[in-house]
């Protein structure tokens, strides 16, 4: 028996909100002491998730009638550029990804996803957004705190 649609949409938003859970709890972390391989996982599970973006980018793409391949590229691109963060002082991975956040939303919105439903734009606008910001946060506590 197929999912119904709501279901879908449901879980869709509950794990997004999951996935945000990280991101805070971790931002929290840079305002206290902590050793570096806390700290590090910032921008760790902000570099996986922005490889999570691009494959929906990518997927995205390549269901439409007449796939292009720039949000491909881009795709493949996003997570290699992302990568750095790794190695970067936390709060310069964190800006690092910022920028990576924001392309990959800029070229979802210009190539990829399924704008015309309605739900899933607004759940996009939040969650970049919120990712967005939470990292800007945790850039200026490590900057403020740390350095």
């Amino acid at each position: 028996m197929a999912v119904e649609y709501n279901e879908t949409r449901r879980i869709a938003q509950i794990l997004a909100a999951l996935g945000l859970i990280p991101f805070v709890v971790l931002v929290g972390v840079a305002f206290w002491p902590s050793p570096e391989w806390l700290d590090r996982l910032l921008v760790t599970y902000g570099c996986i998730i922005l490889a999570f973006m691009a494959g929906t980018l990518w997927a995205s793409s390549l269901r439409r009638d007449n796939p292009q391949p720039v949000p491909l590229i881009i795709s493949a691109i996003l997570p290699l550029a992302g990568w750095p963060a790794v190695v970067m002082p936390i709060g310069w991975g964190a800006i690092w990804l910022v920028i990576g956040f924001a392309v990959q939303f800029v070229a979802e919105w210009k190539y990829g996803a399924r704008w015309d439903v309605a739900w899933y734009r607004r759940l996009r606008i939040l969650l970049s957004s919120a990712v967005m910001a939470l990292l800007i946060i945790a850039a200026v506590a490590y900057f403020g705190t740390r350095g």
